[in-house]
């Protein structure tokens, strides 16, 4: 009954905070506590992909995405063991078998449909490179820290084991570290790697990094007195900066990046 109303009271806590602007969920009690946590807080300070203030948005909106998709995560059905598809295959034979001869279900079983799929689980075999190894343990809380695990790839491309503890944790209160990196294997992180890479188009993470590197730029440019300049210069300046940088093949990924981020906001320079 305590772990019900625990989880009543995070899906509460949780559905408020995804009805805030962005901005306004750092100010909420339940983020600040969020981001607080040792693990948020280091792997938050230390990552490099974007603005300090930006990836705390990110790190809350990941985090809320994955609390608000608990049920889709944990109801993700577990695939099937070698002991369990030779069951399913017994079982299919043994209908087979018994419906043979039996002449109300002629019709029924000269159907193709059914005898494609009879035929099928006849034959059916446990599918390959599948690292769930049983249901040993606590399937949902398995499925959920493989969720988070690509939530925090999507968000961050990388993993930081703590941090995704601290989430899963917020369900399951007993979870730890061991718990995390037993299922968190390389196979599996690289996995979700693989899949994250072939979702996200290279133009997409030159944006990303690029839409990070402008935000910086603008944040610590010094503005020259009794000249202000307009955002339309500080945008040009930004994109010579980078023009100019050794690694010409960063350099025109960064530009890319940026030239997408300013397609979306339909931004044109003004005539100089």
């Amino acid at each position: 009954m305590e772990q019900l109303l625990e989880t009543a009271q995070l899906l509460a806590d949780v559905a408020r905070v995804a009805a805030l602007e962005p901005k306004e969920r750092l100010q909420d009690a339940w983020c600040q506590a969020l981001l607080r946590q040792p693990g948020a807080r280091r792997y938050l300070t230390k990552q490099c992909l974007l603005p300090f203030y930006s990836a705390q948005i990110s790190y809350v909106a990941m985090v809320v995405g994955c609390i608000l998709n608990i049920e889709d995560s944990s109801s993700a059905p577990v695939p099937v063991t070698g002991q369990k598809a030779g069951r399913i295959r017994a079982a299919a034979k043994k209908l087979d078998d018994e419906v043979e001869g039996v002449a109300a279900l002629n019709v029924a079983i000269a159907e193709p449909t059914f005898r494609s799929t009879l035929d099928h689980l006849r034959n059916f075999s446990q599918p390959k490179n599948v690292p769930v190894r049983n249901r040993k343990g606590n399937p949902e809380r398995r499925q959920f820290i493989w969720a988070v695990a690509e939530a925090f790839f999507r968000h961050f491309q990388d993993f930081h084991i703590e941090a995704i503890t601290e989430v899963v944790a917020s369900r399951w209160r007993e979870t730890d570290v061991r718990n995390v990196r037993h299922e968190l294997t390389a196979e599996r992180k690289a996995k979700i790697a693989e899949a994250a890479k072939r979702e996200t188009s290279s133009s997409g993470e030159a944006a990303i990094v690029a839409a990070a590197a402008l935000t910086r730029a603008q944040r610590r440019a010094v503005p020259l007195i009794g000249h202000p300049r307009s955002d339309s210069q500080r945008i040009r300046d930004a994109l010579a900066a980078l023009k100019s940088m050794e690694d010409r093949e960063l350099a025109a990924s960064l530009v890319q990046g940026i030239e997408a981020v300013l397609a979306d906001f339909d931004y044109e320079f003004p005539e100089s």
